[in-house]
């Protein structure tokens, strides 16, 4: 027998023989006995962006008396079905929102206890990327600009470009050509549709293309000695740049 509150219980053990004889002996018995359920701990609550690996540690739960935990089980959503399994686990949430994280220990003799934690998802900032074409441009080249950015939570509402030379678009996947060599920084601020933004700025050179020689003189036909004749440079240069 095991009992399951402390008190004093008089115990009486009454015994018959084969011809119907007999016998009773009693005693009293004092249960003082501390037994201890286990306690399950999920942590403290947390606040992440979506998006986000948290890890998730249940080593502050406890055993009850004179045992162990065995297993640890972790229901992510609150819906009942346990996810993961282990002292530590790991969860990503990709949607924002409430969720009730439930943590149910079970010890080697079969007591439980659950613990919750409040985790609350918030907005993930979009991540702004972008291509360029082509890659090596010269000033007579339209250079297309590709975004290729990602929203996990949500959608992109607005691109805002800045090409650097002073110029700028709110188009998605703009074309733009610069007018003189050199190195630009490009800029690519984007917006989520809660207000999030971010920004990626990549460098686009735009290189110089080789000047043409050429000239012309003020006799085309056989000259006297010491006869002076006039040189002229008709060179050009795509960028007006001959020094």
């Amino acid at each position: 027998h095991q009992y399951s509150v402390n008190g004093t219980y008089n115990i009486r053990l009454t015994v018959t023989d084969n011809d119907g004889a007999t016998d009773t002996m009693e005693f009293s018995l004092f249960i003082n006995a501390t037994y201890n359920l286990p306690v399950a701990n999920a942590g403290a609550d947390k606040n992440v962006a979506s998006g986000e690996n948290i890890i998730f540690d249940g080593s502050l739960s406890t055993a009850s008396a004179a045992s162990f935990i065995e297993t640890y089980q972790w229901d992510f959503d609150g819906n009942g079905v346990f996810d993961a399994e282990g002292i530590q686990a790991s969860y990503t949430y990709t949607e924002k929102g409430t969720f009730n994280v439930v943590l149910k220990v079970t010890d080697n003799i079969g007591e439980t206890d659950t613990d919750t934690c409040v985790v609350v998802v918030v907005n993930s900032a979009p991540t702004s990327q972008f291509t360029s074409s082509p890659v090596s441009p010269t000033i007579f080249d339209t250079i297309n600009f590709t975004e290729t950015s990602t929203d996990i939570d949500g959608t992109i509402s607005s691109w805002e470009w800045d090409f650097g030379d002073g110029t700028t678009s709110v188009e998605r996947n703009p074309s733009h050509q610069y007018s003189q060599t050199g190195t630009y920084q490009v800029r690519l601020t984007v917006t989520d549709d809660e207000g999030e933004e971010n920004t990626k700025t990549v460098s686009v050179t735009v290189v110089n293309l080789a000047p043409t020689a050429d000239f012309s003189c003020s006799k085309s036909s056989e000259i006297l000695m010491n006869e002076p004749i006039q040189f002229t440079d008709n060179s050009t240069d795509p960028e007006d740049a001959i020094v």
